[in-house]
């Protein structure tokens, strides 16, 4: 069957990120004999219905599916957030998502839409019910995926798949039963040609251990993963890591998508430590994940920091009454062991801090703001924190606030399955505990605005290249702005000279060169004309200093 995988996150834009659970569904369906194609409708155009219409027109499928990666941004105080009411500013994504369906529906009414996705695993009977589309599929999504293709091909009813929930004729939801244990074969050995520029400018995704045994209150992770974790043999881990080296060579980051890479226990990242150390993959990437601050000892910190690890530590207060009311597997002399240990070593650290949890107070707070002023006087480590913490089906912060007494802390809309954004804030709003933060820490995190035409031309140029097609991508930069040019040149020069289309090379190489040349004014560009010329002299010594020529 013809199947399109859609990646409907047009967050994209902004932070680039590769789809690693569609990509492992499309290599896991091809496998099988289905003919797949993962696309974006929102790259090549703002509507999403024109979106739609070009991709259906390029691939017309017997079946789609819908990836719904976030419901939310989660975060309360988006300085540019699309979703205001009082006390918050944040970004809803489920509206663009049933536009998309709606967009088949209407061009495609024959072709069934399958959702799924980690968020839409948060709370699927209520996403299936506002998106519209025809059946849902929850937590791991390739097996499910391909058994209700083998029914929908065969004519049967999937009333046996595990795993899907069906939306019949009258909007009603019928609910199969859920499958066993999970499968941590299902691994890309190839990514999507597609998604190069997302893994080669950010990180390469590789999962290690699957699933979080922690039941902090606000969290979603066992409801995605069942409440199931299992961890993948660590000569696979290697053997793939082995092979992004060997097949993608500007990859230069690695990041373990694991929940928290350093739990439940040490001893199955603390041998893959080693192993990475053994193989030499230390020297080829850097690594990146999320950790806990627990397990943390001098051995660990010492092998983080020769693999080249940045941490990314979930510590969300300083404060252990808050700490102990969430649930939270740590204390705060945990926390400070642990940067202490960090700061021994060289190893860079991100934390990571929800303020507003239930048992917040300002005293709480103002305690946690004290640690984080200690913690930022080291330059290895950085700061992130939001305000208010969002409230999602079936955890134990929503089973809190459905108990009641908690409406005075309530800020957003309450509705069926919680999908719309709610966010719980002690003692006051988001907005204001965000304002109280900045007034004794500055303005930590820097948010920039959705510039999404120009994203969208970022993104659509680099992806065009990352999949070969270069004569596209060329022509795009050359009639494109000066900062879009600065943004993907350094991306298109690598991609062309590693394919030998030093023709295409040195054309973007004089365009960008012409461009600020007669353009600019301000000299914002001037640092990059040294570069530019040397770069022309390697291409083309003969003509490097005559000139700039077919710049068009």
């Amino acid at each position: 069957m013809k199947i399109l995988l859609i990646y409907a996150n047009s967050y994209f834009l902004e932070s680039p990120v590769y789809p690693f659970g569609l990509d492992l569904i499309a290599g896991f369906l091809r496998d099988q004999g289905h003919e797949v194609k993962i696309d974006m409708p929102f790259l090549y155009h703002g509507d999403t219905a024109e979106g739609m219409a070009a991709v259906l027109e390029a691939f017309l499928p017997d079946i789609a599916g819908i990836s719904i990666r976030n419901i939310d941004t989660a975060m309360a105080c988006e300085t540019f957030g699309t979703w205001r009411q009082y006390g918050i500013n944040t970004r809803f994504f489920l509206p663009h998502a049933a536009e998309t369906v709606a967009a088949i529906k209407t061009l495609a009414p024959e072709v069934p839409v399958v959702a799924g996705g980690a968020g839409f695993s948060v709370s699927p009977g209520a996403i299936l019910t506002y998106i519209k589309a025809d059946y849902g599929i929850t937590g791991d999504g390739a097996r499910a995926m391909e058994r209700l293709v083998h029914c929908l091909e065969q004519g049967k009813e999937p009333e046996t798949v595990e795993n899907l929930l069906i939306r019949d004729k009258d909007g009603r939801i019928r609910e199969n039963p859920t499958a066993g244990a999970i499968d941590l074969a299902l691994h890309p050995i190839e990514r999507e040609k597609r998604f190069d520029y997302t893994f080669t400018t950010g990180a390469m995704p590789v999962q290690s251990r699957y699933g979080c045994p922690m039941g902090c209150s606000y969290c979603v992770e066992p409801l995605i993963t069942k409440q199931q974790e299992a961890a993948r043999k660590k000569e696979e881990v290697i053997q793939e890591l082995q092979m992004i080296s060997r097949q993608y060579p500007g990859v230069s980051e690695i990041f373990f998508v694991d929940a928290e890479f350093n739990a439940p226990t040490p001893d199955f990242s603390l041998a893959l430590l080693k192993d990475i150390i053994k193989a030499g993959l230390h020297r080829r990437f850097t690594f990146s994940s999320q950790f806990l601050p627990v397990n943390i000892t001098g051995e660990y910190a010492g092998l983080l920091a020769e693999t080249g690890f940045h941490v990314i530590l979930t510590c969300d207060s300083f404060s252990d009454t808050v700490l102990k009311k969430n649930s939270c597997p740590y204390r705060e002399s945990q926390i400070k062991q642990s940067l202490a240990l960090f700061q021994d070593h060289g190893v860079r650290c991100s934390l990571n801090l929800i303020f507003g949890l239930p048992g917040e107070t300002f005293e709480t707070i103002d305690h946690t703001i004290a640690g984080l002023k200690e913690a930022a006087a080291s330059p290895l480590f950085k700061l992130e924190y939001t305000a208010g913490a969002r409230v999602y089906n079936r955890t134990p912060l929503c089973r809190l606030v459905e108990k009641g007494n908690s409406e005075n802390f309530l800020y957003g809309e309450t509705s069926d399955g919680y999908i719309k954004p709610l966010f719980f804030s002690s003692p006051v709003s988001p907005l204001e505990i965000n304002q109280y933060i900045e007034g004794q820490l500055g303005r930590v995190i820097d948010f920039k605005p959705p510039e999404t035409k120009k994203q969208r031309r970022i993104a659509s140029i680099g992806i065009d290249a990352g999949q070969g097609l270069h004569e596209k991508s060329c022509e795009g930069f050359c009639s494109t702005g000066m900062d879009v040019k600065e943004a993907i040149f350094d991306y298109l020069f690598r991609k062309y000279t590693e394919s030998r289309d030093n023709s295409l090379a040195e054309k973007i190489t004089r365009n960008f060169l012409s461009a600020i040349e007669e353009g600019d004014m301000d000299g914002l560009y001037a640092h990059r004309r040294p570069m530019l010329s040397y770069f022309l002299s390697l291409l083309a010594p003969e003509r490097g200093r005559s000139g700039v020529t077919d710049t068009r």
